[in-house]
Order: structure tokens, then C-alpha cells, then sequence
């Protein structure tokens, strides 16, 4: 479908969620980089889909070690309207183990405790918090 229409979101999303399950981030990235910038407009709004193709493609940028770019793409998931919590989960993972920021870390985690009621995120969060103590 990609190779018909280049911009195809759902196609993005899906072949690379396939890609990143496996680990092969490059191809992922590939998959992503046009969606991407077709969607980030529409980031800033939380829209579903614009989120879940910001989210794999922070993914995939930590995977090739983009880092930079993984935290900025990251960053604006995390200033938009998201409702999402895993790509905030995503987020506070990169904090933990990518920049090993504590005080970050601390204010996304309390945000994603925010946005869930599911226990097993919040413990989640709270362990990755734990690992910067």
C-alpha cells in the first residue's frame, strides 16, 4: 500500500509496528519518515493517528541512535493533546534509560499517572523512576 501512496498512514503505522516488533528500526524509520511529516501538524491536536506514527517514529530514531531527534519527537507527544499513555510510557523510558534524566523522568511519570487508572503503568513508571535513585 506504501508503494501505491507513499503517505498512507495506516499502512505506515501498521508496517512499521511490524518492523519495530522485530527490531529493525532502519526499515521502520523508512516506513514512518513520510507519515511523519504529512501528520506532525496534526500532532499538536493529540490526533490518534498523528500520535501513534510520533510515537513509532521516536521508536525507531532511538533504535538507530537518533537520539536527539527521538527526545524532540517525544517532547512534542508530550506537549500535545495525547491521550495516549503508552508513547508516554515510551517517553519515560527514554528519560530512564536514554538521557538517565530523574527530574523529567519525575514529571512524566506523575503525568502518566494522570492519564491512567491501569495499575500495572503506574507500576511500570514508578520502576523506571526507581532506577535513577
Amino acid at each position: 500500500s506504501l508503494e501505491l501512496r507513499a503517505n498512507y498512514e495506516v499502512g505506515a503505522v501498521n508496517l512499521s509496528s511490524v518492523f519495530l516488533e522485530y527490531k529493525d528500526y532502519q526499515r521502520g524509520l523508512r516506513a514512518l519518515e513520510e507519515a511523519f511529516r504529512e501528520r506532525k501538524t496534526d500532532l499538536r491536536r493529540g490526533t490518534v493517528e498523528a500520535v501513534e506514527i510520533a510515537n513509532n517514529y521516536a521508536v525507531a530514531l532511538m533504535g538507530i541512535d537518533e537520539k536527539d531527534k527521538a527526545g524532540e519527537v517525544f517532547e512534542d507527544i508530550y506537549d500535545s493533546a495525547n491521550r495516549n499513555p503508552l508513547p508516554v510510557l515510551n517517553y519515560l523510558l527514554f528519560l530512564v534509560e536514554v538521557e538517565k534524566n530523574k527530574k523529567s523522568a519525575m514529571k512524566v511519570a506523575s503525568k502518566l499517572k494522570l492519564m491512567t487508572e491501569d495499575q500495572e503503568l503506574r507500576k511500570r513508571a514508578d520502576e523506571l523512576v526507581g532506577r535513577l535513585e
